[in-house]
């Protein structure tokens, strides 16, 4: 049956005025079908949800989603929850009630950085829902993690938000895994010298200048930081599970893993990301504005020419502020180029990172980003559309925003106010129909 609910549940969302009218849009609709939903206002409120469309199942349903071995290594082989046919337990004819949804109410803060529902607040792990929504007391990944540091650390001394500290955190393109490993991998690179280290069984790499590299990073996915193409290659073939000596604890689910195993294997794959950097042509010091970039197609699906260098992170390395770069399956509807990534190194794959001879061409992410202050003098906003408003090539509006972004990264005012409005009109455009 095809869900109807999808433009009635955001506009009564977008009409709401309270937090008691938000949450009564997803008692009336079930129209988010997968997206995770945050409200907050001027009263210092904080609402989450995730009222994804799923099988209204009773709760001894549920239960045996969580305790049934069958279904457990079923859902683990598959990579996503299998109901048995063989049994009208499992038979639903609606979706999941709203009282059944994961959903947090806080004045402190809810997030979400696409895990589970159940680390929106880790003050408040919400446990007991259906397995549908998504896995509870599991690991989370670093982008996730870096949001939970940015929460606990980027706020300034009170604790809390100021505009321009919400903007900073934001576009601040912190990588988590420089907190995570830097430390403890620069001391073995030392310790390795210009030894240099086997990759394969007839291949070898020094690893001095990627070494060197690391120790002028920043910590950072920007303009000018060097060395960022070698971080991300690196955060592509880093595995937690067999590099991280201290496991995953889901009662400190913010910080492990942890702690970089020293058995050499950090400095095979930070030699097996220098070659793949050199591979693609580039310098393993080479500053991540040399590397990234963003270029827009022609209406024809060409590459415009244009490529502006491109500040952002990826999930992989634990980034906040994050954009692909990965060329397979996130294609749009609309024609796009595309350039080919280099192989791997040492298994002749093409990289998983995208990373191709012109570098890192984004293929989406961040894209409408506001920061909001309630003041006594109404809302306070800023914000950034980086892709740019116009896929007119003509238009002033085509790369503007995206140049500001890629040159500034900064937000621009977001006006609010009809007098701020009108002081700010380029031209009128008035429509009227004609009667036949």
């Amino acid at each position: 049956m095809a869900n109807k609910d999808p433009v009635d549940h955001w506009l009564a969302m977008n009409r709401a005025s309270n937090k008691a009218e938000f949450q009564q849009a997803f008692k009336d609709f079930d129209g988010v079908i997968f997206n995770n939903t945050m409200y907050a206002d001027k009263e210092g409120n904080t609402f989450y949800i995730d009222d994804s469309t799923v099988p209204g199942l009773s709760g001894i349903a549920i239960s045996l989603l969580k305790s049934n071995p069958d279904i457990i290594a079923a859902r683990q082989q598959a990579g996503f929850t299998i109901l048995p046919g063989n049994t009208t337990m499992f038979a639903f004819d609606e979706p999941m009630a709203y009282e059944y949804a994961p959903k947090l109410e806080r004045s402190d803060f809810v997030q979400n950085s696409n895990n589970s529902f159940w680390s929106t607040n880790l003050e408040a792990p919400l446990e007991g829902y259906s397995d549908m929504y998504g896995p509870e007391r599991g690991q989370q990944s670093l982008r996730t993690r870096m949001a939970l540091k940015l929460m606990s650390e980027a706020a300034g001394e009170d604790g809390k938000f100021t505009i321009d500290e919400l903007e900073a955190a934001v576009l601040g393109n912190d990588v988590y895994l420089n907190s995570l490993v830097l430390s403890d991998l620069i001391g073995q690179c030392e310790a390795q010298g210009d030894s240099p280290v086997m990759v394969s069984a007839t291949q070898s790499k020094d690893i001095s200048a990627a070494c060197a590299a690391l120790q002028q990073w920043n910590g950072k996915q920007d303009n000018d930081s060097i060395g960022g193409a070698l971080v991300r290659e690196f955060a592509h073939l880093f595995d937690q599970a067999t590099m991280l000596t201290v496991a995953f604890d889901y009662e400190n689910a913010a910080t492990t893993p942890n702690t970089l195993t020293a058995d050499g294997s950090a400095l095979v794959v930070l030699a097996k990301a220098a070659l793949n950097v050199e591979a693609a042509g580039f310098d393993v010091a080479a500053a991540m504005g040399t590397v990234q970039f963003v270029e827009k197609s022609l209406p024809d699906g060409t590459p415009s020419g244009t490529q502006l260098p491109w500040p952002g992170t990826h999930n992989a390395e634990g980034g906040f502020n994050v954009f692909s770069t990965r060329l397979s399956g996130d294609d749009t509807l609309v024609p796009q180029h595309s350039y080919a990534a280099v192989m791997d190194a040492v298994t002749g794959k093409p990289l998983v990172s995208g990373l191709s001879e012109q570098g890192y061409g984004i293929r989406y992410g961040s894209s409408w980003i506001m920061a909001v202050s309630y003041t006594d003098e109404g809302p306070v906003a800023k914000g950034i559309l980086t892709y740019s408003q116009s896929s007119n090539i003509m238009s002033p509006q085509f790369n503007d925003q995206s140049t500001l972004y890629s040159t500034s990264k900064q937000f621009r005012p977001l006006l609010f106010t009809e007098t701020d409005i009108a002081a700010a009109v380029e031209s009128t455009l008035e429509l009227s129909a004609q009667q036949q």
